[in-house]
């Protein structure tokens, strides 16, 4: 398994933790099915239908990718759509707006020497009031679709509780991280993949995991306490560990929203900076351990080339035995960034 594509999966859930003091207790989960005056629909329909919330433009011949989810062809779903009062020809801004980059948009107004300030929605206003015949000229052929007030309250009301069926698995990965339930907070996440029409990664597998490496990264994360981190106090630690395997287990980007408002951080570095680099160092552990594993002995850091820092430059591109390679993060990393460096096996 590739440490860098880590995905988590399915894991049977045992009883929650008490919540943690602070966090929202999570809701209760709301089943599907949604339905119109008609039938019922399904999650990928719903879904499918939330993309022309606000407009949307189709061809009969794409949309290739949605007929194994819609278990028909998209015309096919479109058509009951429109039977059922949920889609309807769109009106000729939501056209412009779905066939239209807000730039090329703004290039339709110069032609006419119109204003070109605004929001992109204001600028079509401009040009349909304007020169409505020409619009409607530009978009000839082009078919764009948009919910009408039923398939709005319909899509609306789907994206909604596809919002809090989110917070609420995220919500409780936490609460299992904090309350030391590795294999429960990442067999949540895999519950949560597992319901969704499209699931992040590429060809993963969600009911095979967590395997036995996704359970070895997550508690080289909860270990990990970088060099580079400076005058982190000892209360700080275990949050920023459990952010940073939030990071890794959701893919997020920020950490903001698993820190306590009385985390204090390093002093050398962001929050959002540290929180990386604990998520740096325990892939580091992980991918490691990997390598000698496989009987890799001899590892070659990595930088980041001219962005690297003058500290980072001097350990970048140099071969090292397993033994003697240099802690990464790279201590004296003076980036604002944080280090980058990673380790690569060098085969003789």
């Amino acid at each position: 398994m590739n440490i860098l594509g880590f995905h988590f999966g399915r894991n049977p859930v045992a009883a929650s933790p008490a919540p943690k003091e602070g966090m929202p207790k999570p809701a209760p989960e709301t089943p599907v099915p949604i339905s119109s005056a008609s039938q019922p629909w399904t999650n990928a329909q719903l879904e499918f239908l939330s993309g022309f919330l606000h407009g949307s433009v189709f061809t009969a011949d794409g949309g290739s990718y949605w007929t194994e989810h819609l278990r028909e062809h998209p015309a096919k779903t479109v058509q009951r759509m429109i039977d059922a009062g949920m889609l309807t020809t769109a009106p000729l801004a939501a056209k412009l707006d779905g066939a239209f980059k807000a730039t090329e948009i703004k290039s339709l107004l110069r032609e006419r020497s119109l204003p070109v300030s605004g929001k992109k929605a204001d600028c079509i206003e401009r040009l349909v009031a304007a020169d409505a015949a020409g619009m409607e000229a530009k978009v000839a052929g082009i078919t764009t679709y948009v919910c009408t007030d039923t398939g709005m309250a319909i899509a609306e009301k789907y994206v909604a509780l596809e919002d809090e069926r989110n917070r609420v698995a995220r919500d409780e990965s936490w609460r299992r991280l904090c309350a030391g339930d590795v294999r429960g907070a990442l067999g949540v996440v895999a519950e949560f993949e597992r319901a969704q029409v499209f699931q992040r990664g590429l060809g993963v597998n969600w009911h095979n995991r967590p395997s036995r490496e996704d359970v070895e990264l997550t508690e080289a994360i909860l270990r990990a306490r970088p060099a580079i981190l400076k005058d982190v106090v000892e209360a700080d630690w275990r949050a920023l560990q459990v952010a940073a395997v939030m990071l890794e287990m959701w893919g997020e980007r920020s950490a903001k929203a698993w820190l306590p408002e009385t985390f204090t951080g390093p002093t050398n570095l962001h929050r959002e900076v540290a929180a990386r680099m604990v998520l740096f160092a325990g892939q580091h552990q992980a991918r490691l351990a990997q390598y000698c594993a496989s009987g890799i002995s001899k590892l070659e850091v990595s930088g980041c080339g001219e962005s690297s820092c003058p500290a980072c430059q001097q350990v970048a591109g140099r071969k090292y035995r397993t033994s003697d390679l240099p802690e990464l993060p790279f201590p004296r990393c003076t980036s604002e960034m944080g280090c980058r460096c990673m380790v690569l096996p060098v085969f003789d």
